[in-house]
């Protein structure tokens, strides 16, 4: 059963699961080099003017890795362990629609 999801080349729902994933981990070393140099990315003005840039960017740093990672974990788990229902064929098939090798 899972022996396809592993396959080389990798499925497209195994694409998307790494997609997700290097998203939350571009999102945390992002704030961890925001944490280590007090800096931040964007300029200042995309902020306000009240808000401490270095704060506001971690903040949503923090929110991207964890919707990152909670959609990839949930993702594997769905098309690993049951494949076969309504939310995992609508899973293969958004991942199927939005591979451009097919």
């Amino acid at each position: 059963m899972m022996s396809h999801f592993f396959s080389c080349p990798p499925s497209s729902e195994l694409l998307l699961i790494l997609l997700s994933l290097t998203g939350a981990l571009v999102c945390c070393c992002v704030r961890e080099y925001d944490l280590a140099f007090d800096t931040h990315i964007y300029p200042a003005w995309m902020y306000g003017e009240e808000a401490n840039a270095s704060e506001s960017e971690i903040y949503r740093c923090e929110w991207g890795m964890m919707n990152g990672a909670l959609v990839g974990v949930l993702y594997l788990v769905v098309c690993t362990t049951i494949p076969n229902s309504r939310i995992g064929r609508c899973l293969k098939f958004i991942a199927e629609q939005s591979d451009p090798r097919s």
